[in-house]
């Protein structure tokens, strides 16, 4: 899908269609993209400065909707962390259950929580990227109107999607193995012997890295366009 402009009925015709990382890598890429909006020298720097803000702010509504997500579905939260980077100081005070901690720069923060249902820890683990949406209207909007502070908002919503490859996405993928793994095995009588347990855990893993990065690349895609949909509709009217 090399058209910017891919409609839904496009992505539902072939939804599947070159769905690589490096492909959805620089799609993604290309979108967060503003740098021509600064002017003088560093453009490039200066549009990341602004996209990590944002990427900072939508970090508590990114992991409050886990939390959420997880309970609405019958899961427990067991803890809920944001990075001291991002202002978890702050929220830490505010909201309670909320706790601040230092973590590498590119995750926001993360949600520890137990769900008794496939579905429902799926539903919790991908459920912020809902947002991803908003991101992509708002990056688009932001260069139409040559709004820095527009596209900062969704060049921070789209590199937490694109971020999610280490994380959620992955996450999501690992469940999806492990699920089906077990079922197998349930199926057989058979259990993985301790000896071959760390394997068995690196291969769930990077199958989970596998799998996430197709789901990161559908979901966004399908995001996309959604929003050229809607947009294409509204000008019509």
């Amino acid at each position: 899908m090399n058209n910017d402009d891919y409609t839904l009925e496009d992505f539902v015709k072939n939804p599947i269609r070159d769905i690589t990382f490096k492909s959805i890598y620089k799609e993604i890429q290309t979108d967060i993209d503003f740098s021509s909006l600064f002017s003088g020298q560093k453009k490039l720097l200066k549009t990341n400065l602004a996209a990590f803000a944002s990427f900072g702010l939508f970090s508590l509504p990114h992991e409050l909707i886990h939390a959420g997500a997880n309970y609405l579905t019958g899961g427990t939260n067991k803890e809920i962390v944001i990075n001291t980077l991002y202002g978890g100081p702050l929220w830490e005070k505010i909201i309670p259950g909320v706790e601040s901690k230092v973590l590498f720069p590119l995750l926001g923060g993360y949600v520890k929580f137990e769900n008794p249902s496939l579905a429902g820890s799926l539903t919790a683990t991908v459920a912020p990227y809902a947002l991803t949406s908003l991101g992509i209207y708002l990056m688009k909007k932001g260069k139409e109107k040559e709004s820095i502070l527009l596209c900062a908002g969704g060049a921070g919503l789209g590199l937490a999607h694109l971020g999610g490859i280490i994380g959620d996405w992955r996450i999501a993928g690992q469940k999806m193995i492990e699920e089906s793994v077990e079922a197998v095995q349930d199926a057989l009588e058979v259990k993985t012997s301790p000896e071959y347990a760390n394997a068995a855990a690196f291969a769930m893993f990077l199958g989970g890295l596998y799998i996430g990065s197709k789901l990161l690349a559908v979901s966004y895609r399908a995001s996309k366009a959604t929003v050229n949909s809607v947009r294409k509709r509204v000008a019509k009217e």
